[in-house]
């Protein structure tokens, strides 16, 4: 359905041999042996999809590296705080410890608390309450990039490299 928010799973061993300078670069940075699952991310036009936290039982697989393809241009992925009470009673509501793919939340369960323009490749915590928004009238498509072990390891390299440039930069 092509109003809908949909994540497409794809073959990602396929990806690896069809897209040598994503393999490439993701051999670079200690990435390509973590790389498990892919899947195509689209919006459609104007689309939002609702706020949520992916694999809330699974602590392990935080980190998501989202690639744009097409129509990223004017899209974001928002970020939202919510109550440790509504917080609770989410995780209370499994009360089986079933394995549950995401927790949703509705626009009166969070507050807003920032957002990234997604025009570019981003690591996306994907354990922080998130979510989609398309502001154009074209379909938006996201490649987004899971790990197995996570990753964490290595953003927080990138991050504390990258702030230590800056650091530099502004003495």
């Amino acid at each position: 359905d092509k109003d809908k928010y949909q994540v497409v799973p794809c073959d990602t061993n396929k990806l690896k041999l069809l897209c040598p300078t994503l393999s490439s670069y993701l051999k670079s940075r200690n990435l390509f042996d973590r790389w498990a699952r892919t899947a195509f991310i689209k919006l459609p036009p104007r689309g939002n999809h609702l706020p949520h936290i992916d694999n809330p039982n699974m602590p392990d697989r935080t980190w998501a590296m989202n690639i744009p393809i097409k129509n990223c241009e004017e899209s974001y992925t928002m970020f939202y705080s919510t109550t440790p009470k509504i917080m609770a009673k989410k995780r209370n509501n499994n009360i089986h410890g079933d394995i549950v793919k995401k927790f949703d939340f509705y626009p009166d369960e969070i507050t807003e608390i920032g957002k990234v323009k997604t025009d570019t490749p981003y690591y996306c915590n994907v354990s922080v309450i998130h979510s989609g928004r398309n502001t154009t009238d074209k379909e938006r498509l996201l490649l987004s990039l899971r790990f197995e072990p996570d990753i964490e390891d290595i953003v927080y390299d990138h991050h504390n490299r990258t702030s230590q440039k800056e650091n530099q930069a502004a003495s």
